[in-house]
């Protein structure tokens, strides 16, 4: 059951970390821009709605960001309630229990990594779609 834990936490800790590396690059994006349009492009107004729309894409990233990174935990089996709860059963009691459990707890790791993942995929799309924006507003000025 071990590995199968620790594979499923370094699947929660590259998603984390990719969701923290698209909220990066946003950031950077949604504070450089306005600098490099405005530097090339001294018409280029801020009150734009190409403009105003690439800031509402980030905000978005930025709560997805939040989503993943505070959204559904792990589950792994609690030390405490194995001794109060089953460490009186039968040996082989015990082991159907832990697997049923340990199963259940796969279950649940799995559809919230996948959900995480999903949510980060989202976040990749808004960025393609916020560098859009971005290149529309400066097209436009």
């Amino acid at each position: 059951m071990r590995p199968s834990y620790e594979w499923m936490l370094g699947r929660l800790d590259a998603a984390e970390a990719r969701a923290q590396r698209i909220q990066a690059f946003a950031a950077t994006l949604t504070f450089a821009a306005p600098v490099l349009v405005r530097t090339v492009t001294p018409s280029a107004r801020l009150d734009s709605r190409w403009f105003y729309a690439a800031v509402v894409v980030f905000v978005l990233i930025l709560l997805s960001g939040l989503i993943v990174r505070f959204g559904k935990r792990t589950q792994l089996p609690s030390i405490k309630v194995l001794r109060e709860k089953w460490l009186h059963l039968s040996e082989q009691k015990f082991m159907q229990d832990m697997i049923f459990f340990a199963a259940q707890a796969f279950d649940h790791n799995h559809r919230t990594i996948n959900r995480k993942g999903n949510v980060v995929l989202g976040m990749t799309v808004a960025f393609g779609v916020e560098v859009l924006l971005f290149v529309a507003w400066w097209a436009g000025a």
